[in-house]
């Protein structure tokens, strides 16, 4: 398996676990949880899918890194607005939800997702991220 398939393959395990994320818990609480599919979560399936079948035909690699970018934007701003929301109770604020398991694995392969995806779309275009850097004798000097 070559480099660009790899960062393929990790472009489409990650589309994955975003739909696995979108699908489970997003916020838990004292009595249960809320599952993505209620929210956001329909956001991000809807963009994995797209993203996935965009990278399966290797066309549209430029709309695959958008729609990641779209999806890491949208979870990871769901995780934000979760961890920080509260109530006020008896005068005090207090935090009753928690960031599920869903969201967090959603956000993580949004995230990875992005990365994968544009790495693989700069390599195909034959703008690979890192050059090699060839050294060139200082004048006067001969190459080995």
């Amino acid at each position: 398996m070559g480099e660009k398939s790899a960062k393929r393959t990790t472009a489409l395990v990650a589309a994955g676990a975003i739909l696995i994320g979108s699908l489970g818990p997003w916020t838990t609480f004292a009595f249960g949880s809320v599952s993505g599919m209620q929210g956001d979560g329909r956001i991000t399936v809807v963009l994995a899918l797209i993203a996935g079948c965009l990278l399966l035909m290797r066309w549209g690699l430029t709309a695959a890194v958008v729609v990641a970018a779209i999806s890491a934007i949208v979870s990871v701003y769901d995780v934000i607005n979760v961890s920080t929301s509260t109530q006020e109770i008896f005068g005090r604020e207090v935090h009753l939800v928690d960031v599920g398991w869903g969201l967090w694995v959603a956000a993580l392969g949004s995230v990875v997702l992005l990365v994968s995806s544009y790495l693989f779309r700069a390599e195909t275009r034959g703008q690979a991220s890192i050059a090699p850097v060839e050294e060139t004798p200082a004048p006067g000097e001969s190459s080995p």
